[in-house]
């Protein structure tokens, strides 16, 4: 108890009984003290922080046998596992040949936690771990338990290799080659982060490959990748991003194979909208980087890409020069759906704006752009910035606001 008191003086100082609230007298303790010390000490305990909640064990893996899997010592894929282990260590050699291959949908729903990978492993084919809890997946050494292996010569994921689970954060090897990370390969996770890209000359991110995860922000895109598929990081929380213009191979019509693909008999064409690459992210994904490839577009109810957003300011003056009205900022708000493409204002588009109609004053100039004949709107030229300044000119008037 005294303990408690020393660690928390404030309540010791606020809650010590005086020797008549104990019941002390002649220093004998009567029934009344005992009482009174075990309501301080529940009073101390009230006030203590809640213990803070340990942490989820990590998953525990299983060795296991040989006989667990059906191997095709020919391909030497694994084509099923037939074991009940959760989180299986997958041999490295099966009847004494290295088991290089996990074949299609060979751990498909098969109720996974975890799966240690062989060191030999070099491909893992369409839908090998779809369907799983997997939450957590080591695919090279950084971060991995001790004991754990790992492939040291991944060089392919294929599509919807790892799709719904629940993982949270990825880790790509170096090893995978240009079209080694497939469509869907990790669409329907919980994953918040990529560590970062792998190092592969002329890397491409396949169609849908991060689709429906909880990414707010992804690495910034290295000059070694040239192509990102259609849907890549759709339905995510991404608010801003880089494309540099080494990437040469841009949502629908990128032109690489990995870039589109199919699963489950299922087609995927490219959609409609330019990629919708960061399409339906909780908001428009602002794009930066100078890639011209890159429209912006609105996707119908799903948001879109602004490339370069642009922030006008419109200034109210008359022929004096002497501010009529104060100025107005006209920008897309990237939190609302916009109706159409054409209502986004960005750098490389062309915008009109209504002429404000002022009481008192008709339309004489403005500063950029070109009224049109009715004088009710100024259709401005293509903008080749991020921002605009446009001076509106007034002369008083008793009539219309317009001539």
């Amino acid at each position: 108890m005294m303990k408690l008191f020393t660690q928390y003086p404030a309540i010791r100082r606020a809650i010590r009984p005086t020797n008549a609230q104990c019941g002390r007298a002649g220093g004998h303790t009567r029934l009344s003290d005992v009482v009174c010390i075990i309501l301080c000490a529940a009073l101390i305990l009230s006030t203590l922080p809640a213990p803070t909640a340990l942490a989820a064990p990590s998953v525990t893996y299983d060795a296991t046998a040989e006989t667990d899997y059906v191997f095709d010592q020919d391909t030497k894929s694994i084509i099923d596992y037939t074991g009940s282990s959760t989180a299986p260590v997958i041999p490295a050699t099966i009847g004494g040949i290295t088991v290089e291959n996990i074949g299609e949908q060979a751990f498909r729903n098969k109720g996974l936690t975890g799966v240690a990978l062989p060191t030999g492993l070099k491909t893992i084919g369409q839908g090998a771990f779809q369907e799983n809890a997997l939450t957590e997946l080591w695919l090279t050494a950084a971060g991995a338990p001790s004991g754990v292996t790992v492939p040291t010569n991944l060089t392919s994921i294929g599509a919807y290799a790892f799709a719904f689970n629940e993982l949270t954060t990825v880790t790509l090897p170096n090893t995978l080659v240009a079209s080694g990370l497939g469509p869907f390969s990790f669409r329907g996770n919980n994953i918040s982060t990529i560590t970062a890209w792998p190092t592969t000359a002329g890397l491409q991110i396949g169609e849908g490959a991060f689709m429906d995860n909880l990414l707010e922000s992804v690495p910034a895109f290295t000059s070694n990748i040239t192509g990102i598929g259609a849907a890549a990081f759709e339905l995510n929380s991404i608010k801003t991003v880089a494309v540099p213009t080494t990437v040469t191979k841009y949502g629908d019509g990128a032109g690489a194979d990995n870039l589109q693909g199919t699963a489950d008999d299922v087609t995927h064409t490219a959609p409609a909208d330019p990629g919708r690459v960061f399409a339906d992210n909780g908001g428009y994904v602002t794009v930066t980087g100078g890639n011209t490839r890159v429209k912006s577009y609105s996707a119908d109810g799903a948001f879109g890409e602004i490339v370069d957003p642009a922030t006008i300011t419109a200034k109210f003056v008359d022929i004096t020069g002497a501010t009529i009205q104060p100025d107005q900022t006209l920008k897309t708000d990237l939190s609302r759906q916009q109706a159409s493409t054409d209502a986004i204002i960005a750098k490389g588009k062309t915008v009109a704006l209504d002429v404000p109609q002022l009481t008192g004053y008709k339309i004489q100039s403005v500063s950029t752009g070109t009224l049109s004949s009715d004088r009710k709107t100024d259709n401005l030229p293509t903008l080749t910035a991020t921002t605009l300044t446009v001076t509106f000119t007034y002369a008083q008037t008793d009539g219309p606001p317009y001539f």
